[in-house]
């Protein structure tokens, strides 16, 4: 699994990252998945379904360019808690074609990401890493979807949001607050199973409710 990653801020939340559980990783990412109909519910309670990481857990070299305390860190990184944060308030799990989505659309949506620092991402999280966080040719073209999706939506910096002021707050109140829009994602979510129809994250992308107007996701 792919994490942009340095250590939550003390308190609640870092009681929530810690939180252990009996599940693999490999378990964990196929059980673990939020979407986007949980409007009620408190970013809290979510974070609390999550399993504990620290940076000890993840490779150096992912580290070396997801870490924003890293002088070598690209457009949108962010520590492990905003990172999951914005895994939940986009409705997404944590296997790898998520993660080519999270780190795709948080990259993007910088409005700072140049071409050459884009397609060196790419490069290096296609052929470079270590091969557990490594992204294949198919997992490439997400992230290449949720760059540019990043970059269009009415959301901006969102790598740079205190998701801890809204650790008690409402996703649907927050996704609001963002300008983090449900039927843009039910959209480009859409097209994202049209590009990979097969794959099990694919699968669990949330669909649009049914009665809901607008296209047939």
């Amino acid at each position: 699994m792919n994490d942009i990653t340095a250590l939550p801020s003390p308190g609640i939340a870092e009681s929530a990252s810690k939180k252990e559980t009996k599940l693999t990783a490999d378990e964990f990412a196929l059980q673990w998945n939020p979407g986007l109909e949980n409007d009620n519910e408190t970013l809290e309670d979510e974070l609390k379904k999550l399993p504990g990481m620290t940076q000890a857990d993840v490779h150096f070299l992912v580290r070396f360019f997801e870490n924003p305390e890293s002088p070598f860190a690209l457009k949108g990184a962010v520590d492990l808690f905003n990172h999951d944060c914005i895994h939940i308030v986009l409705g997404r799990g944590v296997q790898n074609q998520d993660e080519a989505f999270v780190i795709g659309f948080t990259m993007g949506n910088s409005k700072e990401l140049g071409f050459w620092e884009g397609t060196f991402f790419r490069i290096v999280s296609r052929y470079f890493y270590p091969r557990e966080y490594r992204f294949n040719r198919e997992e490439i073209r997400i992230l290449k979807l949720a760059t540019e999706y990043g970059k269009r939506c009415a959301v901006s910096k969102i790598h740079e949001v205190n998701f801890q002021s809204f650790l008690y707050d409402r996703l649907g109140d927050i996704r609001a607050r963002l300008r983090i829009d449900k039927e843009e994602l039910y959209q480009i979510y859409a097209e994202e199973r049209m590009i990979l129809p097969n794959s099990e994250a694919s699968k669990r992308l949330p669909h649009r409710p049914v009665g809901l107007p607008g296209l047939k996701a």
